[in-house]
This record gives structure tokens, sequence and C-alpha cells, in this order.
């Protein structure tokens, strides 16, 4: 009788180890929930490509151009560079210990013939190289609002098309939110805007609950950027897309560039954009009111990104030079030359 008592404990507490092994399991593969304020990237740099997110842990995790595209970070003066993965990314978001972004299917390691991970959204810790994919898909522009991740899910099957998605950071909430076009960038307030594609380029408040839009404000919007929960920049599609700055409550706006803008992003104290016309193209800045506008660089550019520090950008037409411009030193470029040089120590 004794002999079948001490196997009878002896099972319980092997049942109770194996299930105190499972809940530590658990617990270490748990992805904890973000503060519900959590905006995963500013929507300047979203609206251009999401190629560097300066994340609330004092890091800037980029695109590394001159390395195919692969995952970096580094410290806002450009210290510090190391190197996360070795796929082509973009729409970087940060949140917690978590990087969130779409890998594409190409970058440095289709260049050196590797074909281990395939295009889609994906999640990374942040001190390690290993990534999980949580959406195989081809996927557009996405942010990261609080413990939720939206984003444009191309989906050709039963004639979707380009839909927004919703999903959890541990994938327990996923599927369609809204089914229409729409760019999920801007986020102020807690709350997601949009500009509208028909009927009209006004302003919408996204529901990330019904996926519903409701008109906030009527106008020719494009690309919105907020300064604060009243008062956004935004390319005005009716004034030959020059820059406005409007304001919810008033519902007027006022022209800020004189130029063409073909995008644009806001840091510091400055509207820098992309002019497209006048006397001579080039990135240009301005004061948020329009004043003391000045040329950075001749030329056409593009993807224009911003961190405390430093406003990233290329050429027109070649992403395989990344240029740079102090936030509010003197108008001017040079090339990101810390960040080439770190592709060397990254492969020895």
């Amino acid at each position: 009788m004794k002999s079948v008592i001490k196997v009878i404990a002896a099972i319980v507490v092997g049942i109770a180890l194996m299930a105190g092994m499972f809940y530590v399991i658990h617990l270490h593969n748990m992805i904890p929930e973000n503060p519900p304020s959590t905006v995963g990237n500013t929507a300047g740099n979203l609206f251009n490509g999401g190629l560097f997110c300066e994340a609330e842990d004092g890091r800037v995790y980029f695109s590394n151009s001159f390395d195919g595209g692969s995952i970096y970070s580094m410290m806002p003066d450009e210290s510090d560079m190391k190197k996360l993965n070795k796929f082509k990314s973009k729409w970087i978001n940060s949140g917690g210990d978590y990087l969130y972004y779409y890998q594409s299917a190409d970058g440095s390691a289709a260049i050196a013939g590797y074909s281990g991970q395939v295009m889609g959204v994906y999640r990374q810790k942040k001190d390690s190289k290993k990534a999980k994919c949580l959406d195989r898909t081809s996927a557009g522009a996405m942010v990261l609002l609080g413990s939720k991740l939206y984003y444009q899910h191309n989906t050709n099957s039963g004639g979707e098309g380009m839909t927004i998605y919703r999903m959890s950071i541990d994938k327990k909430d996923y599927g369609m939110l809204a089914n229409e076009i729409l760019d999920p960038s801007c986020v102020a307030g807690g709350s997601i805007y949009y500009a509208g594609v028909y009927g009209g380029h006004n302003l919408y408040r996204l529901d990330t609950s019904s996926g519903h839009g409701s008109q906030v404000y009527q106008g020719d919007v494009w690309n919105p950027v907020f300064t604060d929960s009243d008062n956004f920049y935004f390319m005005n599609v009716k004034d030959n897309y020059r820059i406005h700055k409007g304001s919810i409550s008033s519902g007027q706006s006022e022209r800020i560039t004189q130029e063409r803008a073909d995008c644009y992003n806001i840091a510091g104290g400055y509207v820098y954009y992309q002019a497209s016309e006048g006397d001579e193209p080039g990135l240009m800045r301005c004061r948020l009111d329009g004043s003391d506008s000045e040329m950075v660089a001749p030329g056409y550019y593009t993807a224009i990104n911003a961190t405390s520090r430093y406003v990233y950008f290329m050429k027109f037409g070649d992403d395989k030079v990344t240029l740079k411009t102090s936030v509010n030193g003197p108008a001017s470029s040079q090339e990101f030359s810390n960040a080439r040089s770190a592709v060397t120590t990254a492969e020895q």
C-alpha cells in the first residue's frame, strides 16, 4: 500500500513539475501588452516608407540602404551601430521590447542567395536576430497602435484587393478591419486619421473597433501629419499638392509652401519637403509657418525620414545610398557614411 502511495505521489509531483514547466514556457513566449498610448513610428516617417524609427528605448532602428535594406540599430548620434537582420525591411515600428516591420522578398540576403524567409509582416525582439512572421503576405503601410497592428493587406483571392487588416501583437486577434483603400500611417490622440480616396479627399477618423470612418475635416487632404490633437499639415490635392496647415476645429487651412511637394516630413521646427517646381527643384525646408524657406540639396529626392538629430533621404530612383542633414543645423547634405562603414564592420 505504501509503495502505491509513493507511486501516486511521484506522479502528482511529476505532473505539477510539468505544469510548472509549461507555465514558465508560456510566460517566456507571451508577448507583453503595450501601453494603449504606444505609437510605433511617426506619421511623417511612415508616409516615407518607415525606414527610420526612433524608439522609446532611446535607439534608432533603420533600414540600411548600403546593406540591401537590412535593419540596423544605433544611437541618435549614429554611434553604437548593430545589425539586426539581413532582409530588406520597411515600415519599421517599435513597441516595448519588439520591432514590427514589413519584409520584402529582396535585400542583402537575397543578393547572397539566401531564401530562408519570405515577404510578410514580422515581429522581432530587439535583443535578438530571430524574427517571427505574423502574416505571410504582400503588405503596405503599417502602424502599431497600442498592442495592435493596422496595415494594408493585399488579398487577390476573392476580389478583396488592398484592404486594411488589424492584428494583435500576439496574433490572437487577426482579420480584415476595413474593405477599402486607406493609409493607416497617421495616428493622433489615440486615433487613426486618413485621407479619403473616393468621393473627395476629406479627412476621416477610423473607428478601430468597427472599421468605419467618420469625416472630421472637409478639404483636399493627402498624407496628414498632426502636430497636436487639432492642427495638422497635409499636401493639398486641389492646390497642386502644396503643403497646407489645417485645423479640425476651425475647418480652415493656410498655405505653407509656395512650391508643389512630392513628399514631406516634419522635423524639429521645420517642414522638410521635395519641391518639384519653381526655379530649381530640390529638397527644401521652411519654418512651420512657411517662413525662411531654403534649399537643402538641389535635385529630386524621396523617402524623407527624421530622427531627433538628423533628416535622412534618398535621391529619386536610387535606393542604395542614403543622405542626411542635421535637423536644426545648416541647410546642407552629406552621405550617411556611418551606415556604409557599419556594413564592413558587420561582415567581419
